[in-house]
């Protein structure tokens, strides 16, 4: 029988970390280290949040990982330390074929008065006190002249922009 090469999703926010093994030798990856893992047919960004996870006693897996977006649950374990399962994230950020938008896309996106619209100025945005490797896919331009980074590439925060229906007439 073939291993899965999937991770599996944490069922049960108990741990056993008082259990595991205080050692981080050997693992790939450190605490707060940004990664993709793969999980449900796809791969997903992350940031590791334990070594030697244990999410049931006797049960001992290399990470816990954080996910940036997934429909159903955010923390995951990955079974095993290797590329099937878990990968470096790249130091260029996030797969740029990947993101709905492209520069100069026109989006809206959601702040506190509503639904803004605007234009992507940059993609894999990243700020000099962020950590690394930490990018957002998109920082915009709003109309009004505001500049501001959406944290995830999801219809939740930015979406095109939908266009306004005619409200006018001609009569004759």
């Amino acid at each position: 029988m073939a291993a899965s090469k999937e991770i599996a999703m944490v069922k049960d926010e108990e741990d056993w970390d008082s259990a595991s093994s205080s050692s981080t030798e050997g693992f790939r990856f450190g605490i707060a280290d940004r990664v993709f893992c793969h999980f449900g047919g796809d791969w997903w960004p992350g940031k590791v949040l334990k070594q030697n996870y244990m999410p049931e006693k006797n049960i001992v897996y290399p990470y816990q990982v954080e996910l940036d977006t997934y429909p159903e649950s955010s923390k995951v374990y990955v079974t095993h330390d290797n590329d099937d399962h878990i990968r470096a994230f790249p130091p260029g950020g996030l797969d740029e074929s990947r993101l709905r938008f492209q520069l100069g896309s026109r989006v809206q996106c959601i702040m506190d008065g509503g639904w803004k619209p605007g234009r992507i100025v940059d993609l894999n945005y990243t700020e000099s006190n962020w950590g690394k490797n930490e990018y957002v896919p998109y920082q915009v331009r709003l109309d009004d002249g505001g500049l501001i980074y959406v944290p995830e590439d999801s219809n939740h925060y930015c979406r095109q922009l939908q266009s306004r229906p005619c409200n006018s007439h001609m009569y004759w």
